[in-house]
């Protein structure tokens, strides 16, 4: 583990911390503030003089070596599921310790009872409260125990800086272990155990696959600062996942809501993410345009012309956030308010965006307002994943990111077709789709840019391709990307 850099959690610190937190959450319901402003939940700052926080979860997924649990002197554990709860315990302590972050967790009985395949069977409501209040009291964490009925709270805990001093002194880094990669949640946002149906025996299989290719790729960012496992990027900490595994979250209980697929790399800020580089190779974005607009006209039979977001004399950005918006909303009241917040326009220039869209796109108005962008992630993500599945078979890795590809950019013209035919073999033809390849660059390159077989910098990072329709193994429109990969000295994943 790496010492924290100064300005890091100290004891006087830490715990003038937790004694604030024992009198705010000691207040009555009734006085309580995140009781009224629940948005507030674990957005104050951690450490004395800390930037705006949030806590890690406790998340089941790493674990630290025996060796560092045996030289904490702790009391002989009851049980070898004990023992495997401290470990778990003592590496999201650790993680979140690299980053200035305590750990939330629960200490509700009903939490353990669901969700069972989510964590391994020695995490139960018994050993993770036993081995936390355990370390606690042997002066290894410092933790927070929240009353029952606080809403908004939850308990949480912190490595004491003894327990980082030793951690480093051991070199005890925390490994990750593989977890359920298939991920329902209901109404609530609460994972909730699901029987093994051929359903998601299939889409477990194909995850598995794509899994497999992943694994064997070298994900690198030029330019991210190692702060010990995390990589840093402005004010951003992204924890890069070991074998780079994807994992699928579907929601309101069902398996036809949701689906996308989620990895680490989605984690680095957009402004960033041109820079990723895949087995030394520089890449570039192929991105669907207007993709739920796209997969509405198609289910209908309809062929769209332009760009759906063009509408009047309103800000573009402003229709596409308004369309996003109208088709995950669930009332027009709602979407009125969620587009007048989020685009910082009055409820009256909101409403009358909304109602512009709802106009130019009336063919497929019934999606508008009726929570329908549920079931269009569900859409997507089967596209996303199949064109992914197709580049894994044509040898090129690629990372998905909601409705976009990642690919080394000697491949970006094949990836984006791949994505067309995906589209087309699960929608059809009658609209076709737009896929568009984003800016191309060369990460810090110095004088290497200027090579014969390189475009230079200045030009690259302009570059932007407009596919506007495939047949197999030809676009009516393609500008062809020439890059040769460039192996450098970067910050390794």
């Amino acid at each position: 583990m790496k010492r924290l850099e100064s300005g890091g959690p100290s004891r006087s610190s830490t715990t003038g911390y937790f004694k604030w937190l024992d009198r705010q959450t000691n207040l009555s319901a009734f006085n309580e503030p995140k009781a009224f402003f629940p948005a507030l939940a674990n957005r104050l700052p951690f450490w004395a003089s800390g930037p705006g926080y949030r806590d890690r979860p406790l998340t089941f997924q790493w674990r630290s070596p025996l060796r560092l649990v045996g030289a904490l002197g702790l009391p002989a554990p009851r049980s070898g599921a004990c023992e495997i709860a401290r470990c778990a315990i003592l590496a999201d302590a650790l993680l979140g310790a690299l980053n200035g972050q305590g750990v939330s967790y629960s200490r509700r009985k009903v939490v353990y009872a669901n969700g069972k395949r989510y964590r391994a069977r020695a995490h139960t409501y018994a050993t993770v409260l036993r081995s936390v209040d355990e370390l606690v009291q042997e002066g290894w964490l410092y933790g927070h125990r929240v009353p029952p009925n606080n809403r908004g709270w939850q308990s949480s805990f912190c490595a004491s800086p003894e327990l980082i001093e030793l951690a480093e002194e051991l070199g005890a880094d925390p490994t990750f272990q593989v977890c359920e990669p298939i991920r329902l949640k209901d109404d609530a946002d609460h994972l909730v155990d699901y029987p093994e149906t051929r359903e998601t025996l299939q889409i477990r299989r194909a995850l598995e696959l794509i899994n497999v290719f992943l694994k064997k790729l070298q994900i690198e960012l030029p330019g991210a600062v190692r702060q010990g496992r995390y990589l840093r990027v402005g004010d951003s900490h992204i924890l890069p996942i070991p074998g780079n595994p994807l994992h699928r979250i579907f929601n309101r209980g069902s398996f036809a809501c949701h689906g996308r697929a989620y990895g680490w790399w989605q984690n680095i800020p957009k402004t960033a993410r041109g820079d990723l580089m895949i087995d030394g190779e520089v890449t570039a974005e192929a991105d669907y345009t207007a993709l739920h607009a796209s997969i509405l006209y198609c289910k209908q039979g309809l062929k769209f012309h332009g760009d759906a977001y063009d509408i009047g004399n309103f800000p573009r950005d402003h229709v596409k956030l308004g369309f996003n918006i109208a088709v995950n909303a669930s009332s027009l009241q709602g979407a009125v308010c969620a587009l007048a917040d989020d685009a910082e326009i009055s409820r009256s220039d909101a409403a009358a965006v909304l109602a512009a869209i709802k106009k130019h796109h009336k063919p497929i108005s019934r999606a508008f307002f009726s929570d329908a962008g549920v079931r269009l992630m569900r859409i997507d993500s089967e596209l996303i994943l199949g064109a992914l599945t197709a580049a894994n078979d044509e040898g090129f890795g690629a990372l998905p990111i909601h409705d976009s590809l990642i690919a080394p950019a000697r491949c970006i013209n094949l990836a984006a077709e791949k994505m067309v035919e995906a589209f087309e073999t699960l929608l059809g033809r009658a609209n076709p789709c737009q896929v568009k390849i984003k800016g191309i660059k060369v990460p810090h390159m110095g004088r290497a840019a200027t090579s014969p077989d390189l475009l230079p910098v200045a030009h690259l990072s302009t570059i932007q391709t407009e596919i506007t329709s495939f047949s197999p193994g030809r676009a009516e429109k393609r500008a062809p990307v020439s890059l040769r990969a460039h192996r450098h000295t970067q910050t390794r994943v």
